[in-house]
């Protein structure tokens, strides 16, 4: 079944996210981030490469492939859990080909602690000194351009792991870099925002992703001998960011509208029912809604937790008195409707399968 990626109006990364990433069982944690918290990852890089094809008249799955952390393929060989978590752009390869045209990855990626941000990485893997000379020379003679732009987003200019910062023009000097410790890892990131992340917030990452993509498509271009074209890229980013400046008061409106809360039920699970126990009653019912049958992999629905007896006529946070239900279907039912969909959803298809007279 394909993949339905959620609306971009609705993805939201909420403080209770965090909690994730502490689940005890390693299997649980990955299925959890794989199943509930990837679709809203997919479905922002989803629109984000369609601001891509936008501003640069292009799709960039004709050159990138997409890189997830950790891997959420049925068949992947292993699923390791790295802690941060990340989905992005990446170029393609094949065993015809030097390492350097993977090198180099464009992500969002999310730190364990709870924290969202874009990092461009021109060195994820080593591609030898011709390929990193060749990059540094690349963001010396674009400075000019990149700079300004990345101001913009506030991008760092560089950060080296461990926490030692150059600046941009020094960044990946052949001598610098061999200085470094084994293990060492070169990223332009832009500003980590803690959750909850809103939606105006999400906006501004995807507008940082899309400045920091040019760089990104000259390294790959580089990587397999190619012709970039930085230049003209960023020329066409500036052009869009202007013109977007020109409608600013019209898609400042389009934004305030686009943001304004979803009206949630009264005692929603959000606020009332521990995170692990929420993450245990999704895991039971396989990331799907017991309703209309609908899954965060496969359609893209935003998954919540309901009360079958509700609080208000006495219900429990135990865990039999708690079903998974898609937002619509959690918004369309009463709370005097103490309905097991769970059950039904079992006893329908125990119906499908008997056999007929």
């Amino acid at each position: 079944m394909a993949t339905q990626p959620i609306n971009i109006t609705d993805i939201r990364f909420e403080a209770k996210d965090v909690e994730i990433f502490s689940i005890p069982d390693i299997k649980t944690r990955l299925d959890t981030l794989q199943n509930y918290f990837f679709p809203r990852l997919e479905g922002l890089m989803h629109d984000t490469v369609d601001l891509i094809h936008e501003i640069y008249g292009l799709h960039p799955y004709d050159r990138m492939t997409t890189t997830y952390r950790p891997s959420h393929r049925a068949k992947a060989r292993r699923n390791v859990d790295y802690g941060e978590v990340h989905i992005g752009l990446r170029g393609r390869w094949d065993r015809s080909e030097p390492l350097a045209a993977i090198a180099s990855l464009l992500t969002f990626t999310v730190e364990p602690e709870g924290f969202l941000y874009v990092a461009l990485t021109p060195f994820a893997q080593r591609g030898g000194p011709t390929f990193e000379t060749a990059i540094s020379d690349l963001l010396r003679n674009a400075r000019d351009q990149l700079e300004p732009i990345f101001a913009l987003h506030h991008v760092a200019q560089s950060c080296v792991m461990r926490g030692v910062f150059v600046n941009l023009a020094d960044a990946f000097r052949t001598d610098l870099m061999a200085s470094l410790t084994p293990g060492y890892r070169v990223d332009i990131r832009s500003p980590a925002y803690p959750f909850p992340v809103e939606r105006e917030t999400i906006a501004v990452l995807q507008e940082a992703f899309a400045a920091m993509y040019p760089l990104l498509e000259a390294s790959v271009a580089i990587a397999h001998g190619e012709p970039h074209h930085l230049s003209d890229r960023l020329e066409s980013y500036r052009q869009w960011y202007r013109k977007s400046l020109e409608e600013a008061p019209a898609a400042a409106a389009h934004v305030h509208a686009s943001a304004l809360p979803v009206t949630l039920p009264e005692l929603d699970g959000y606020q009332i029912i521990r995170p692990g126990l929420w993450w245990a009653v999704l895991a039971r019912d396989r990331w799907t809604c017991c309703s209309c049958g609908r899954s965060s992999r496969h359609e893209g629905v935003l998954l919540e937790v309901d009360h079958l007896l509700p609080r208000s006529h006495g219900g429990s946070n135990a865990i039999d008195n708690l079903q998974t239900l898609c937002h619509k279907c959690n918004q369309g039912k009463s709370d005097r409707d103490c309905t097991d969909l769970r059950r039904a959803q079992v006893e329908h298809l125990q119906g499908d399968a008997r056999p007929q007279p």
